[in-house]
């Protein structure tokens, strides 16, 4: 899991295809960890090319381990997490109901784990995040989903997955961060970034995580220096990701502007847009009035 969250995808590849030869053919684990890495990779190139291959892998994993005789609880396990990523899918792409149903699915198959004492903390990440998730979509849609307030649980069982969790816990710390902003406890979210950061310095995930954290927070000056650092990086890096390149640009873009360097902003903010229009990432309408916001703030 260390090599996905520097990147190394080639490398990741290799290990689930060296383990899956070492497991059992109806063994779910290279699966769930094919899915997992399928999404990380789809969210870090922010390209939905590879969205069908990521849902087919979701669905072999779902088959697989329903036919995992040997070991039900491991299946149903397996299964639960594969659900749980199609859920945090549906959620990103804003079909929130689909993404609570598919998220009841897998709460409830940890649920069952857990009775039978078959649990890995790591799992409190997902449940966290249902929790959390589903309060706030309530909150915003005002259609009951639940009686009962269930954001502070959420947030609970995320801070747990991120300190007893054994393989996920980046991630746990990466929703906490995001969570923590949303909270408006941004220093909180901050350290945490800065933390995070320092383990895996190599990581451009976590490094949009803490330059986010500290636009966040208003903390510009270091703000421009991990999007700079973010610039050099996708330069390199991700030439084929017009989002990628579009989004930096912007948050270059907005720093420069709150830093009164007009000049430097305007420059940024006319190279974002056409990458922008290359797009085919669902966020892109978001980034977009984000665009329009800013060169209206630069034309006055």
């Amino acid at each position: 899991m260390n090599l996905l969250w520097v990147e190394k995808y080639k490398e990741v590849r290799q290990r689930i295809s060296f383990l899956k030869s070492k497991l059992d053919d109806n063994d779910p684990l290279p699966y769930l960890l094919r899915t997992v890495y399928l999404f990380h990779f789809i969210q870090d190139y922010s390209t939905l090319d590879s969205e069908k291959v990521f849902l087919e892998a979701i669905e072999k994993t779902i088959k697989v381990a329903e036919k995992h005789k040997e070991d039900k609880l491991w299946g149903k396990f397996c299964k639960a997490g594969a659900i749980a990523y199609k859920s945090m899918w549906l959620g990103d792409k804003e079909s929130y109901f689909s993404a609570i149903k598919e998220g009841l699915n897998a709460v409830n198959l940890f649920t069952e784990c857990i009775k039978k004492k078959f649990f890995l903390k790591d799992s409190y990440l997902a449940l966290g995040i249902y929790n959390y998730g589903t309060s706030v979509i309530q909150k915003y849609t005002g259609r009951l989903i639940f009686r009962g307030e269930r954001k502070e649980k959420g947030i609970e069982q995320i801070e747990m997955a991120y300190k007893e969790g054994k393989f996920i816990w980046p991630l746990a710390v990466d929703a906490l961060i995001y969570i923590y902003s949303k909270e408006r406890r941004r220093k909180e979210a901050v350290k945490l970034a800065e933390k995070l950061y320092e383990k895996f310095p190599d990581s451009r995930s976590f490094l949009w995580t803490i330059a986010q954290a500290y636009a966040s927070r208003g903390y510009w000056e270091k703000a421009e220096w991990a999007f700079k650092e973010l610039y050099y990086n996708i330069e390199k890096n991700q030439k084929d990701s017009p989002y990628s390149r579009a989004a930096v640009r912007y948050w270059l873009a907005k720093a420069s502007y709150v830093l009164n360097k007009k000049d430097i902003a305007r420059k940024y903010l006319t190279e974002c847009i056409p990458y922008l229009k290359k797009s085919n990432w669902h966020k892109k309408k978001y980034l977009e009035k984000n665009v329009e916001n800013l060169r209206k703030l630069l034309s006055r």
